[in-house]
């Protein structure tokens, strides 16, 4: 069944971590799109990423449409597109203001998107951070990443793809305020 994901970015392998919680038979039918300067503006680790991720490349810096069209068709080939709607990994840890690519593929191949919410992603390998961090510097615990998925958000029921942004940054926000509550004190510096 072809969907699309719809994760906040935390960190270079959010889509690793996402795709651990998917279904083995789900991992084979999954493609991200990703920015294409990963392969030449970010080193060893973007060149990696890009085939890895099976990556459907997208200008960020430029225009997206070709990219975007690409990755509409993957997902009429019934592919599982991972997309970040915020574009870019976060510089502190929270969600940042959301695009609308992730609505327009779902929207134009009518299928759902799937939030998801990385918890404890920036916390363990930011970036500002060269290697993962496996501990918290302020409680010396083990530093957790869990992976919440929200009930698909149908297509059909939008007029618009920035309204079905709102309603994905509606959810988002909200496990971001759970998350918050629940570690207040034992978070990196924001």
């Amino acid at each position: 069944i072809p969907y699309v994901l719809a994760p906040n970015h935390q960190t270079y392998v959010d889509g690793l971590i996402v795709a651990k919680g998917l279904p083995p038979s789900h991992f084979e039918r999954f493609s991200a799109l990703i920015g294409a300067d990963l392969k030449t503006d970010h080193g060893f680790m973007g060149k990696v990423i890009l085939p890895v991720s099976r990556g459907v490349e997208v200008e960020r810096h430029g225009n997206p449409i070709r990219g975007l069209v690409r990755a509409v068709r993957a997902a009429q080939a019934d592919n599982i597109i991972m997309v970040h709607p915020e574009g870019t990994r976060t510089y502190d840890g929270l969600v940042a203001p959301l695009q609308d690519g992730a609505s327009f593929i779902a929207m134009r191949s009518e299928i759902p998107l799937v939030p998801v919410y990385i918890e404890g992603g920036f916390e363990v390998f930011s970036r500002y951070d060269k290697l993962p961090r496996r501990k918290n510097p302020i409680t010396k615990k083990k530093n957790r990443i869990n992976i919440l998925f929200g009930e698909p958000l149908l297509p059909e029921n939008y007029d618009d793809p920035s309204d079905l942004t709102k309603d994905l940054e509606i959810w988002l926000k909200a496990k971001e305020a759970e998350y918050l509550k629940k570690n207040e004190g034992k978070l990196r510096q924001r």
